[in-house]
């Protein structure tokens, strides 16, 4: 227990003491992880851990990719001994066989080379307009080069001199080998090492008892029997048929998965940090529980599913050996839960409690296992079993001081994204910071940040009134709550105005009474062609009620084949007036694409213009010229049309099969816009 010490100060008291427990339950049982043979001097070949194994045929399926690339700086001050700070990496490198690991491009095995001194590659780039600019960029392009898992080395390492005292060491690793823990440990070790060289002496740092390789030997051959049997049954009845996270609203999934990213920093006010360390110890709940029930009731409201799955960082790191060593321990796991608008806060916070302590419980079933048991088909559009993470990181690791030298490890962006969108929040001091990575071809920037307010938003919201349903919190900043009661959504009194949001009942409503608003003004513009608000209403409404004469009623389905244009605005809206649901139709899909959504969908009619007829096989269809030309007054069909009737159903790519449809109703579109 002692060399632990360190590491169990830098978590949360909650997670100091779950770990603990653990560790001395463990060293209760005696069962101890045992250190394989070696033969000295020699490369000497093990076989992968299961997490490993996963990455492996990743690193081989994408072909050399840097997407898991973990890869940051030391920020070094002071008056820098370099040869102290190379014999510091040496020892590392002596000290953790990871860091001196590559692996078999042919079979699932690991091949650690024997130590070999490493002479510290150093640039001086002082002399730079803007050193730091300078080192910024030099370090992004370590961070998307991709590392060799075959030839090495495993560790790359490059020290940056900036000048005044000032240095940055580069230190590049694959997920493979490293994760959040190992890197607190690496500069934690750097710095009593570069501390004992510096002053001509020898660092005493207490051996190691194992190698991560014995832990990996170890780890498959004790999950495996009755006790993978009965983990894997857990998992399967957690996640037998779980959802995939569409969030394509905003815009359509790629056929691949992709991994261009980018990232949004932010920090919680302090009222709010405050505000949620009471209400943790008030309800008897863990920081963690709170913001992820949080995070789900955001995506519940933006989506309207109410069976969600995240994947969450666990440790795995419930034994003595582990704690010291550096090495790919975590597991990310599947958190499903099923949020209800009917559910308080305070009863889903106890349900997602439940979930979390049993899925801790389960932890050690690496995440390959789970989806090999459930045979999850493969959709190279997205991961597997889950599409986002969450993330309260515990961990205060990552500083140190080495005699008159202060370190500092600062994690380097890739502007990469290995999933849809990862958000992680950590408390520092008085504050909550966080940072949402997401995928660029998924989303824009604009609507991360919105999503990131309402987040805090719904969170302040929740903390507050614990007892309120779900689907009654609040997701509005001032300035949106400002300008829904300001009078641009038409004569609603105040009370009814700040909740248009989530009781307004359709998208058509909302335009409607912009129109009557400002009628003259700009409506929707192309190709020099402009329409004011009272032509595009004028015209949907023409188009509404020769929908509706040609049997469009509620939820009818109604595909639209038609280039981008005014008219296909009018379009839209003309059957959303209707009470029907458009379904898009790209005029330049091919034929048998077009005839697997009109039969899937069950589309009564599809509406079409003179250059796109011909693009659809068969079924009922009706010119758009034709239904714009209806005469009669300007008065809206009296549909009945609520937020959670549908407004539009889009389909997934089917780049691994059949294109599936989404139904997407009013209330998820008038909460985004």
């Amino acid at each position: 227990m002692k060399n632990t010490a360190d590491m169990l100060e830098k978590l949360s008291p909650e997670m100091r003491e779950l770990l603990l427990l653990k560790l001395k339950k463990r060293q209760a049982q005696g069962d101890a992880i045992p250190k394989r043979q070696r033969q000295p001097g020699q490369a000497n070949v093990f076989p992968l851990s299961f997490a490993q194994q996963r990455l492996w045929f990743l690193n081989r399926y994408m072909d050399a990719s840097a997407a898991y690339n973990i890869a940051g700086r030391v920020d070094l001050r002071g008056q820098l001994d370099v040869h102290a700070l190379e014999l510091g990496v040496n020892a590392l490198l002596r000290r953790h066989e990871i860091l001196r690991t590559v692996y078999s491009p042919w079979e699932e095995e690991q091949i650690v080379n024997p130590f070999e001194p490493r002479v510290l590659d150093v640039e001086d780039i002082s002399a730079a307009v803007d050193p730091e600019s300078e080192a910024a960029a030099i370090a992004e392009t370590e961070a998307t080069t991709p590392i060799d898992l075959e030839q090495g080395p495993a560790l790359r390492t490059r020290l940056l001199r900036l000048g005044g005292q000032r240095h940055w060491l580069l230190l590049s690793l694959h997920h493979i080998a490293t994760d959040a823990w190992s890197t607190g440990l690496m500069v934690e070790e750097l710095a009593a090492c570069y501390a004992a060289y510096a002053h001509g002496g020898d660092p005493s740092l207490p051996e190691l008892p194992i190698q991560y390789a014995d832990f990996a030997a170890w780890h498959r051959q004790r999950l495996s029997g009755d006790r993978l049997d009965r983990k894997l049954e857990y998992w399967k009845d957690q996640l037998q048929d779980a959802p995939v996270l569409d969030l394509s609203f905003t815009r359509p999934r790629p056929s691949r998965q992709t991994f261009t990213g980018a990232v949004i920093r932010f920090t919680a006010p302090a009222e709010l940090n405050q505000a949620l360390d009471a209400f943790s110890r008030r309800e008897g709940a863990t920081l963690f529980t709170v913001l992820l029930a949080t995070l789900k009731v955001l995506l519940y409201r933006y989506t309207g599913a109410n069976d969600l799955v995240l994947g969450s960082p666990f440790a795995n790191r419930d034994r003595a050996e582990t704690q010291k060593l550096v090495g790919f321990f975590v597991n990310t796991l599947p958190l499903r839960s099923r949020p209800r608008g009917d559910l308080s806060f305070r009863e889903f916070l106890d349900a997602i409690s439940r979930v979390r302590q049993d899925a801790e419980e389960h932890q050690d079933l690496p995440f390959e296992k789970m989806v090999d048991a459930l045979g999850v088909e493969r959709d190279p559009s997205h991961t597997p079993l889950y599409q986002a993470t969450f993330n309260l990181v515990n961990l205060s690791g990552g500083q140190a001081r080495a005699g008159s030298v202060e370190m500092a490890y600062h994690e380097t962006f890739s502007q990469t994204s290995r999933f849809d969108f990862s958000l992680a929040l950590q408390a520092r001091g008085d504050a909550l910071h966080g940072e949402m990575a997401y995928n660029t071809d998924l989303f824009e920037a604009a609507f991360i940040e919105r999503f990131i307010q309402h987040y805090l938003n719904l969170l302040a919201s929740a903390i507050a009134q614990p007892e309120t349903q779900l689907g009654r919190l609040s997701l509005l900043s001032p300035a949106e709550r400002a300008l829904l009661t300001s009078g641009r959504f038409g004569s609603l009194p105040p009370e009814d105005a700040v909740s248009t949001l989530d009781q307004t009942p359709s998208i058509h409503q909302v335009f409607e009474r912009q129109a009557a608003l400002r009628p003259d003004a700009p409506a929707v513009s192309c190709e020099g062609e402009t329409w004011s608000y009272r032509t595009l209403d004028r015209r949907a409404t023409r188009i509404a009620r020769a929908l509706r004469r040609r049997g469009v009623r509620l939820e009818t389905r109604v595909g639209l084949c038609l280039e981008r244009s005014p008219e296909l605005i009018a379009a839209i809206l003309g059957t959303l007036k209707a009470g029907g649901v458009y379904v898009p139709m790209d005029p330049n899909y091919p034929a048998e694409r077009l005839g697997f959504i009109a039969g899937d969908a069950g589309l009564a009619l599809t509406v079409v213009q003179p250059e796109t007829a011909d693009k659809i096989p068969s079924g009922s269809r009706a010119e758009l010229a034709e239904l714009m030309a209806d005469t009669g007054d300007d008065a809206s069909p009296a549909t009945p049309v609520h937020g959670d009737n549908g407004a539009y159903l889009i389909y997934t790519s089917g780049s691994t099969g059949k294109p599936k449809g989404a139904l997407i109703p009013h209330r998820n579109v008038l909460r985004l816009f």
